[in-house]
């Protein structure tokens, strides 16, 4: 069954997920794009008043690290995330985790809002393109390592006592770029 699981997310990664997909195509008819600057990703579109106006954006920091109560695996943790249209904020959260290098990402540990656990609720149950990799709490309740120590306080709120359970407590990765690679070849990446 890990095989085939395997397999199945290695032939994923060399795609892009079709609602993704359908978000790219929508950013693309509007003329917009996606931007990666060194800690965020925000996704543009034009207005009649304005060349861009943002629509979504996913701020992080590189190493979640001590901002997130441990190594968390290397991961880079969300700051802040936002949308100002309904859509598109999965585009982003998709290129912020391609863009963290194959280290992955996790969620703010500090504030999470509906929207946002939404996102990361749909990554763990439905993406198989998306690696979901558990995280310890700071007290090694899972493993006797430090490297996947996490603050796990949004997880266990959330999770009512189960923080095991809960997306907020994992961290995301994805071994390719095929968001990003899609983007680039349509010439919407900056």
């Amino acid at each position: 069954m890990n095989l085939l699981r395997e397999y199945i997310r290695e032939l994923l990664t060399e795609s892009v997920h079709p609602k993704i997909k359908e978000m790219i195509d929508a950013l693309e008819k509007a003329k917009g794009y996606v931007e990666i600057l060194p800690d965020r990703v925000i996704v543009w579109e034009p207005t009649e008043i304005s060349p861009r106006r943002w629509v979504a954006m996913v701020a992080y920091e590189t190493t979640a690290g001590a901002r997130a109560g441990g190594k968390c695996g290397g991961a880079g943790g969300v700051v802040q995330s936002a949308t100002a249209k309904t859509g598109m904020g999965p585009l982003a959260y998709d290129v912020a985790i391609e863009a963290q290098e194959g280290m992955g990402l996790i969620s703010d540990r500090s504030v999470v809002s509906r929207e946002a656990r939404a996102v990361w609720d749909y990554y763990m149950n439905n993406r198989p393109d998306v690696e979901v990799v558990q995280l310890d709490d700071q007290y090694n309740t899972l493993t006797p390592e430090d490297e996947d120590n996490c603050d796990q306080t949004m997880a266990d709120s959330y999770g009512l006592g189960d923080w095991e359970s809960s997306s907020l407590s994992k961290l995301y990765k994805k071994s390719g770029t095929p968001v990003m690679d899609e983007l680039r070849k349509r010439g919407m990446l900056k």
